[in-house]
């Protein structure tokens, strides 16, 4: 299929390190993406994009906090597009998150 991969690779992994505490991984790599025959521009580079994140719940509170990085090594990944440019995902980011359960 036109701009869809031939291969395509997702692992993600998660380690409770301690009751409250959380770490989690993926990686994507996205591998060979054709063009169309008519497409003169050349292909569609090959990406790997790295997440991470780590997760802390206060036991017997109903605050969790969250940190992590998104793309961490910073790959230059494109998607295929109709357009005369293919679009850009983003770059590196990182977020952090603080959330309440309500009972």
């Amino acid at each position: 299929v036109v701009d869809a991969p031939v291969r395509l690779l997702n692992l993600s992994a998660r380690y409770r390190m301690k009751k409250s505490i959380m770490l989690s991984a993926k990686a994507k790599q996205v591998m060979d993406r054709p063009r169309a025959t008519t497409d003169s521009r050349s292909q569609v580079g090959d990406y790997t994009l790295v997440d991470i994140a780590a997760r802390y719940t206060l036991l017997n509170a109903p605050w969790e906090f969250s940190a992590g990085v998104n793309n961490l090594f910073d790959a230059d990944a494109h998607e295929p597009s109709l357009l005369t440019n293919d679009l850009p995902l983003q770059g590196r980011s990182i977020h952090f998150e603080a959330s309440y359960r309500f009972k």
